[in-house]
């Protein structure tokens, strides 16, 4: 691992949970479970360990040269709202959940889903996290 930044990453049971952003070593081989592993033996507050680790190219930067978290943040929310959404039964594509910043907090838009069933499913379930989210409106035709 050459660099690292974690970020909170919205869940609807404690409302935020951490997840990390590291780069590699060129040539090193880890994965994301053995390098979950690997900060869960070294973070002493269980609460505190990522749930998740994502492997990036390079870890975005500020103009001063420090972790840009915000766009990580941003990247993270899309992650868990997608997973969320297709765990659901939703045909959706990561690029379709837009995640901004707005206010302080960040503001997610996803496509309606054309199933009923699986909107009233995914309404219930977007709910349930803290955030401002909203569906896309709809185009016309």
């Amino acid at each position: 691992m050459t660099a690292a930044a974690a970020v909170g990453c919205p869940d609807p049971q404690a409302g935020e949970v951490p997840i990390a952003y590291v780069t590699l070593a060129p040539m090193a081989e880890a994965g994301p479970a053995e390098l979950l592993a690997w900060a869960a033996e070294r973070v002493p507050e269980r609460a505190a360990a990522p749930r998740e680790v994502v492997v990036i190219d390079a870890i975005p930067l500020t103009s001063v040269g420090k972790p840009y978290k915000l766009g990580l943040r941003l990247d993270a929310t899309r992650r868990a709202i997608h997973a969320e959404l297709v765990a659901l039964g939703a045909d959706l594509d990561p690029e379709h959940v837009v995640c901004l910043a707005h206010d302080g907090g960040v503001r997610v838009t996803v496509p309606a889903p054309a199933d009923e069933a699986v909107r009233r499913r995914a309404t219930a379930a977007l709910d349930r996290y803290v955030l401002r989210w909203q569906y896309a409106p709809q185009q016309a035709t």
